[in-house]
């Protein structure tokens, strides 16, 4: 066969989800289709098909409208949100044949309508008429997949990788992680480094080493980092009125080179602040020494109007470029950020350098990577961090683990201060 041939559907061993409230209709449908070969599975409520949608990805689901609780209509709407299980067919079986419902059905991304009571025929040719065209559409993909790799091998450049990030970002189908900036002297949480995660469901996890290079070169960079800065402002905003004994608990959020050109960055960070309700001061953004130094002109008006409005600026990774403290003291910075990889490799002598010269400046220090009590340690021996973060302390979470981490802190703290009281 020739390599640009696609082969001959098939739908032999498809899965199908049959969703439906009544018994009966459950049962008939499941006993026609096994009869056919199909492996099939059944849910009798909206929520039940949403679950077992993400979790078993039929290639197709056979959906009733009216069902108490969440009707199909919304059943649909959320499957073709969730970026997991938004390409599975839908195909409604519903009692009401208006044109007004049928209209709705397609409108959520429905691509048939059965009316009841159905001919056990009619479905059955239904069904397969879809499920060849999603084998068929399978195919095609990974024909298309295969072909884009050939591309990329030759070209150096990951299309496929770059149309899912453009497709990502429209959806804004990313999450964040978070991970605690500490008191080094307590272990008290006092910030959180906002991190982007991405996970496709046909690429798997792809890392920010990957997407973000690419999201600077084709421009997503500044969509994407504006999601992040509403994102991770908003979250903050809601931290600090459910955990009410962290009032001044800040965020850091990374800005790329690209973005410190925009000439809408700047409103854009102060909308996200007010939005969350919070003040400039909770808010720091992380910048690389390169991004600095590379634009001198351009960007130090930018970093002095954020300054001027209390928002702090970091330097992240810093030691490992090619600019000087000195340098970097002619632009204002608050907080300098060391290479986690002086401290894995116990470069002291480099670290405790650092501290003492950004503490002269009237710099805040904060090491990064500390995954050890004995790194901990050789930090605080340089009296100059106030500050740090790494594995020791907490890795980057989720929001709900996030969460419980604050709350397990502050029992932690809670029973240190009755020890002490006794």
């Amino acid at each position: 066969m020739n390599s640009n041939q696609v082969p001959t559907a098939s739908i032999q061993d498809s899965s199908i989800l049959v969703v439906d409230d009544t018994p009966n209709n459950l049962y008939l449908l499941t006993q026609t289709l096994e009869r056919q070969s199909y492996q099939v599975r059944t849910a009798i409520s909206g929520r039940m098909a949403l679950s077992m949608a993400e979790m078993y990805l039929p290639d197709l689901i056979l959906l009733d409208i009216r069902m108490p609780g969440m009707d199909g209509y919304e059943v649909c709407t959320k499957l073709k949100e969730n970026p997991i299980t938004w390409e599975i067919p839908v195909l409604f079986i519903s009692a009401s044949g208006d044109v007004a419902g049928k209209v709705t059905a397609f409108s959520v991304g429905g691509v048939d309508y059965i009316n009841k009571p159905f001919e056990l025929i009619e479905v059955l040719a239904r069904v397969e008429t879809h499920l060849k065209m999603r084998s068929l559409q399978k195919q095609l993909q990974a024909q298309n997949i295969s072909l884009q790799k050939e591309i990329s091998e030759i070209s150096g450049f990951n299309h496929q990788l770059c149309d899912a990030l453009r497709l990502n970002v429209q959806r804004q189908g990313f999450e964040l992680y978070y991970q605690p900036i500490v008191n080094l002297l307590t272990e008290r949480v006092e910030g959180f480094e906002a991190l982007i995660r991405w996970y496709d469901p046909k690429l798997g996890f792809i890392s920010p080493i990957e997407f973000i290079p690419l999201a600077e070169s084709t421009g997503l960079i500044l969509p994407l980092g504006e999601w992040v800065i509403a994102e991770a402002t908003k979250q903050l905003g809601i931290w600090v009125r459910k955990f009410t004994h962290l009032p001044n608990l800040t965020i850091n959020i990374n800005v790329s080179a690209k973005q410190l050109s925009d000439p809408n960055l700047v409103d854009y960070v102060c909308q996200s602040i007010r939005d969350a309700n919070l003040s400039f001061s909770q808010v720091r953004l992380e910048i690389t020494e390169s991004a600095v130094i590379e634009n001198q002109e351009n960007v130090i008006k930018v970093l002095e109007l954020l300054t001027s409005l209390g928002i702090k600026i970091c330097i992240d990774d810093f030691g490992i470029g090619y600019s000087s403290l000195r340098r970097l003291h002619d632009f204002p910075i608050s907080i300098l950020k060391i290479d986690q990889s002086f401290i894995r490799n116990g470069e002291w002598v480099i670290v405790n350098a650092i501290c003492q010269l950004a503490k002269a400046l009237k710099m805040e220090v904060v090491p990064e990577g500390i995954e050890t009590k004995e790194q901990l340690e050789k930090i605080l021996e340089t009296e100059a961090c106030d500050r740090g973060q790494g594995y020791h302390f907490a890795k980057p979470m989720p929001v709900l683990a996030t969460e419980a981490y604050i709350e397990k802190a502050r029992k932690r703290d809670s029973q240190k201060a009755e020890n002490n009281n006794v």
